[in-house]
């Protein structure tokens, strides 16, 4: 059934047609009124707003100022006001990558595909112990950083508890040295893997570093820096014992700093790490 016109301010119109496919098969009442040209083009300046929310990445106002570059002055002046715009488009996103229910559970948690790629469509999950598993255990990185991790000579470890999403007590940070053989003078540490832990036990820290060993075969760090932490040591001998192990009070917040402040390393994990805090 399509409705003549708009209801809108109490203008209803009892103009009414009924069609099957391109068939008339029902009129009721005839329309008098002439075509608003400026109302059919809002329409789809609208529909072409909702299409790019779902489609794009775009920023909300840089969705809206691009369609409104292309409407005319009529068009544009029927438009809903900039902030229901903004609104629009954050249902129609939230309707195509609405979040999982909030899991009370690990075994519960579930990542959807997208959950589980970069922005660009890589694969950023790399493992997952399983909902079977009772110290559950998430692995984030992507096969270029493996790369980047397997050249690395030095890599620094650290875990922080502030970040951690609902479920998880840490989210622990490997890090890879790259140029040069000091890495706080010359070299730049990048963070390469992100792995978010159940608890701080050594056969949490084990586990973990058994599967990075597995992700990253070739690896042969030859020195590495961790915090004070016993059960992390302990277990990065077991699992590298040719490596030499030296402790630091090098706080994770000041690492950070300095590869942002270098280069920017890895553009795709901010809005991953956001998705995965809501799940």
């Amino acid at each position: 059934m399509w409705c003549i016109g708009s209801a809108r301010r109490g203008n209803l119109y009892k103009a009414r047609i009924h069609t099957n496919g391109t068939k008339i098969v029902k009129r009721r009442s005839e329309n008098m009124h002439a075509p608003d040209e400026q109302v059919v083009s809002c329409c789809e300046t609208k529909v072409g707003i909702e299409r790019k929310a779902r489609e794009s990445q775009d920023s909300a106002h840089h969705i809206v100022g691009e369609s409104l570059q292309t409407a005319s002055d009529g068009t544009a002046a029927k438009l809903p006001k900039l902030d229901s715009l903004k609104r629009t488009i954050q249902r129609q996103r939230a309707s195509v990558l609405a979040a999982p229910v909030q899991p009370t559970t690990l075994a519960g948690l579930a990542l959807p595909a997208v959950y589980q790629q970069t922005a660009k469509g890589e694969q950023f999950l790399l493992y997952d112990s399983g909902a079977d598993d009772v110290h559950r255990f998430l692995i984030f990185g992507t096969q270029h950083n493996l790369g980047m991790l397997q050249r690395s000579k030095i890599w620094l470890a650290d875990g922080t508890f502030k970040m951690a999403p609902p479920l998880f007590a840490q989210v622990h940070v490997v890090h890879g040295l790259r140029g040069g053989n000091d890495p706080m003078k010359t070299g730049h540490l990048l963070p390469i893997l992100f792995v978010l832990l159940p608890n701080k036990t050594e056969a949490a820290y084990l586990k973990m570093l058994e599967q990075i060993r597995l992700l990253c075969p070739q690896a042969q760090p030859q020195q590495m820096l961790l915090d004070f932490e016993k059960g992390a040591i302990t277990s990065f001998e077991h699992v590298w014992p040719n490596t030499v192990v030296k402790c630091c009070s090098l706080p994770t917040h000041m690492t950070k700093s300095r590869l942002c402040a270098s280069e920017d390393t890895s553009p795709c994990f901010c809005p991953t790490s956001r998705r995965t805090r809501s799940v």
